[in-house]
């Protein structure tokens, strides 16, 4: 092979390479932390609003979640996730254990199932529950509990807790009077004509975090930093019943060099 070829063969190499290290970037995989809900009612949530961030930003997501925190918990500390979106309750443990710059906060749409703290008849005060035995669901989403737990802190209340299969077990302990009260959805309690006191309604716009895991390139989160700020509400006047920009952390000063 002459030298003018082999010259040739290895600028062609190279131009491919430059080709490719500059062509598009690999789609991004957002991990959404399981709640509590299942993975079909988190992508119906999520997938809308990663194709809207990905149509203005020009960057491919690719939703993912896991089948479990602990699942999420070790997919995360193995560099799986690109993005991480958790509930404000779950960011403040992950952000303990793992490396996790804050981008936006997002915030859901309204929860059909609005939680409620119901109780017996005779309860009708909040400070009666002080000492006594209250029921939560099993796998209960970790942000109505901590909403309970800080309603309860609120009152000076403390109690005792335990954990039941599901909605109706709660409902019908509190009948038998094995529990005096419990966190059930509105709508549960009303579908199950059993007199009850509802002593306190949870706020059913939930809050999320939306961070960016070392090493995200500087110059991909620019481009999602701008997209995020198009969607706020301020930059956004249509309506939108889904997830929706609440506030945005301003790109870093790497990110607006780039």
């Amino acid at each position: 092979m002459s030298k003018a070829l082999r010259l040739s063969l290895a600028l062609i190499l190279m131009l491919a390479c430059v080709s490719v290290t500059s062509g598009a970037v690999s789609p991004l995989k957002i991990g959404i932390a399981p709640n509590g809900s299942d993975s079909v009612s988190l992508a119906r949530l999520w997938i809308p609003f990663l194709k809207k961030l990905e149509a203005s930003s020009g960057v491919e997501l690719n939703f993912a979640t896991a089948p479990d925190l602990l699942e999420f918990n070790q997919r995360l500390a193995d560099g799986e996730y690109d993005l991480v979106v958790t509930d404000q309750y779950l960011y403040t443990i992950f952000s303990k254990k793992h490396q996790l710059n804050f981008m936006a906060e997002l915030g859901g749409r309204q929860d059909t199932t609005k939680m409620a703290l119901v109780t017996s008849p005779e309860i009708k005060q909040a400070r009666q529950l002080n000492g006594e035995l209250l029921a939560v669901r099993e796998g209960e989403k970790p942000g109505n509990v901590q909403s309970l737990n800080d309603f309860l802190t609120t009152w000076g209340i403390t109690s005792l807790r335990d954990s039941l299969a599901s909605y109706d077990k709660i409902l019908s302990s509190i009948k038998q009077n094995l529990h005096v009260a419990g966190l059930v959805p509105v709508n549960k309690a009303r579908q199950s004509g059993q007199p009850l006191n509802i002593l306190w309604l949870a706020d059913s716009k939930h809050s999320y975090v939306l961070t960016s895991p070392p090493p995200t390139p500087d110059t991909t989160l620019a481009k999602l930093f701008a997209a995020l700020q198009t969607l706020q509400p301020d930059n956004n006047k249509s309506a939108d019943d889904g997830v929706s920009v609440l506030s945005v952390k301003q790109a870093s000063k790497a990110s607006e060099s780039e």
